[in-house]
Parts: C-alpha cells; sequence; structure tokens
C-alpha cells in the first residue's frame, strides 16, 4: 500500500477506548476492499486509527456516515500521507489548515 490514512480523535480514556474499537470495527466494513484498517494507538492526548490504502480519498469518503452515524465527523481530524515522507495532508475537516502529525 502506498499511502498511510490517519483517523485523529482527543482523548486517552477508557471509554474512549472503548469508542476507538468500536470505529475502527465499522470502519473495517465501509473500507473494505479500499484499504486495510492497520491498528491503532493510544496516548498523548490522542486516539490514532491507521489505515493503508493505495487511494485514501477513496477510503475516507465511506467513513464519513460510520463518523456521522456515531456523532464523531465533527471530532476527528483525518490526514494521509505517502508512506515514504512525513508530510500529512489534511483532508478532513475539508479546506482545513491544519498541522498534523502523530505523537
Amino acid at each position: 500500500m502506498t499511502y498511510q490514512l490517519v483517523f485523529q480523535f482527543k482523548g486517552d480514556s477508557l471509554v474512549d477506548f472503548d469508542m476507538m474499537v468500536n470505529v475502527e470495527e465499522k470502519m473495517k466494513v465501509q473500507i473494505g476492499d479500499l484499504g486495510e484498517v492497520d491498528g491503532h494507538d493510544m496516548g498523548s492526548g490522542e486516539i490514532n486509527i491507521f489505515v493503508m490504502t493505495e487511494d485514501p480519498m477513496a477510503a475516507f469518503s465511506p467513513t464519513k456516515s460510520v463518523l456521522k452515524k456515531l456523532n464523531l465527523l465533527s471530532a476527528v481530524t483525518v490526514a494521509y500521507r505517502d508512506i515514504e515522507s512525513d508530510s500529512f495532508v489534511v483532508v478532513w475537516p475539508e479546506n482545513s489548515s491544519l498541522e498534523f502529525s502523530v505523537a
């Protein structure tokens, strides 16, 4: 896979962990063959779910309905990077100028 797509939420409590596992499972179903949910990490006040894909925008698109249904669309920042690079491109929120990094 060429790209790493990252879904980043703020938080690090047990409730947040349960939410992360729930979101991750639902994403696996929605993404299907567009990518592979490649795990998660939690710490430093953030939760990250990682997806490996050849097309980050195509893989992100079906996850929006999951995030919206769980009332998390406004609580997530989504970005991708070429796996050969450390620079991320933010795709959500749309038209964002946020700096993105994974702690």
